[in-house]
């Protein structure tokens, strides 16, 4: 097992920092459902968006210039965090926090950001995004300090400090909740509540990935929780149309210009790059036709064994790119007629 798969494993022990916040509902890159499949050892090995990869990179890379300039603009000293810190009453309430102030009873977070600049207020205040705020109350909490600094590098070139000051009132709440999903959820083993995310409709495809039963009479319950389906994909179904009718309206006006803004934004009608689509099967064709006709005015038994070569080996090539695709359980909705 890898450094970086020991550390996954230590923090399935609890909620972290970063899982607090999707717990709450308040993280804008994952939900409680995410948060239970890690937990529970359900999350399913995905591949890492590169994007999302260098952004991670650049983040770690970044920290200790962004915690020596935090140790320039206030005169402390830092010290960095080794491994998992647990609540000493709670020990499911875990953190990993990025750097305490020695001498003070006092953390920071060291962070780098650029799409979601416009969530802080200004230098000095409190005002961070609240998925960060639930990190400093957690992290307040775990180590009993009385604030937490976020230290901001914003794109690269603006350095600013924030300051939450600790909120027993809120953490004790939070920390309540935090415990209570914990126990209901992952000791438990009992998922979250369905969302619409994209996680929960993976889980959902993997849990029950076969139908094993027959149509069934729906309960009453099922029955106002498809016709409540039923309504929106017909109000759905509206909204499409009137959408495409405003798209050609807004086409039309556009004309040969870019597009058009306004207090609204912009809307922009440009050409994409020509790009390519290949047949492959019609290539083939086209292929052996071409070969038959260089050596039509070969001796026949030549001519055939060597059509016959070349169909072996672009139908060798066909079948070892040709990979078997798994069906998979596809939700329709039938209305009734009448």
């Amino acid at each position: 097992m890898t450094s970086r798969q020991e550390w996954l494993a230590s923090r399935r022990v609890g909620i972290g920092g970063s899982d607090a916040a999707a717990v709450l509902g308040l993280s804008p890159w994952k939900g409680p459902l995410d948060v239970w499949l890690d937990k529970t050892g359900r999350a399913p090995a995905t591949a890492i968006d590169p994007d999302r990869e260098d952004l991670l990179f650049l983040g770690n890379a970044l920290e200790p210039a962004i915690a020596s300039m935090y140790e320039r603009k206030t005169n402390r000293e830092l010290v960095q965090v080794k491994g998992i810190v647990h609540h000493k009453d709670y020990p499911c309430i875990i953190g990993t926090p990025d750097r305490l102030v020695v001498g003070e009873r006092r953390g920071v977070e060291l962070k780098s950001e650029n799409l979601f600049a416009d969530k802080f207020g200004d230098p000095g205040t409190d005002e961070v995004p609240e998925y960060y705020a639930v990190q400093c109350v957690q992290y307040m909490a775990i180590e009993d300090f009385d604030a937490w600094d976020v230290a901001l590098l914003h794109g690269g070139a603006k350095f600013a400090i924030y300051t939450l000051n600790r909120n027993r009132r809120v953490e004790i709440e939070m920390i309540g909740l935090l415990r209570e999903w914990w126990e209901r959820h992952v000791v438990a083993d009992v998922p979250p509540e369905i969302d619409g995310s994209e996680s929960a409709t993976r889980y959902l495809a993997n849990e029950f990935r076969r139908n094993a039963r027959p149509l069934e009479v729906a309960t009453p319950d099922e029955e106002k929780l498809a016709l409540e389906l039923g309504r929106i994909r017909a109000q759905f179904a509206e909204l499409e149309d009137y959408k495409k009718l405003l798209e050609n309206r807004i086409r039309q006006v556009i004309g040969d210009r870019d597009g058009i803004r306004g207090s609204f934004g912009k809307v922009t009608w440009k050409r994409t790059k020509d790009g390519t689509d290949i047949d492959f099967v019609a290539a083939y064709h086209d292929a052996t036709r071409e070969i038959a006709r260089v050596f039509e005015n070969a001796p026949s038994e030549l001519r055939d064994e060597l059509i016959r070569t070349a169909r072996d080996v672009f139908e060798e090539a066909l079948q070892k790119n040709t990979h078997q695709k798994d069906g998979y359980r596809r939700l329709l909705y039938i209305p009734a007629k009448g």
